[in-house]
């Protein structure tokens, strides 16, 4: 699902651009992800497996993604991983036991996802390149 995220770019924006609108959210992503994360990291610590802190620093969190979201359209797509972030450490699989390894544990997932991507996009971005040539040159 996160990569799918990603790649939702609109076909007609990519044209011969090539893989720039598709970077430029992996970009966003990634930097929208860590410094959700890093707030995520604080709040988990001020935390202690209180329920109550975790609630309270899940409403900041969405609070500043969507104040970030809604600001200059460049960043806006930043925001909303920011939030995602926010949301995937800070609300637990209980209340009960809270878990902050689990937190690190999707957000690593996350990352590794993104870092993944980029090699296979821009590998498929050559090979699908080459053919447009030979079915231009067998045209020809």
């Amino acid at each position: 699902v996160s990569i799918m995220a990603v790649m939702m770019v609109p076909v007609s924006r990519i044209g011969g651009s090539g893989l720039v609108p598709v970077s430029r959210r992996m970009v966003l992503r990634v930097v929208g992800c860590c410094c959700g994360a890093a707030l995520a990291a604080v709040i988990l610590l001020i935390a202690h497996g209180s329920a109550n802190v975790l609630i309270a620093g899940a409403l900041f969190g969405v609070m500043i993604g969507r104040h970030i979201e809604n600001g200059p359209t460049a960043m806006a797509y930043s925001g909303t991983q920011f939030v995602l972030a926010m949301l995937v450490a800070l609300v637990p699989d209980s209340y009960v036991a809270p878990d902050p390894d689990a937190g690190v544990a999707r957000l690593a997932g996350i990352l590794i996802g993104i870092a993944l991507l980029e090699p296979v996009l821009g590998v498929f971005h050559i090979f699908s390149w080459k053919r447009t040539i030979a079915a231009k040159d067998d045209a020809a």
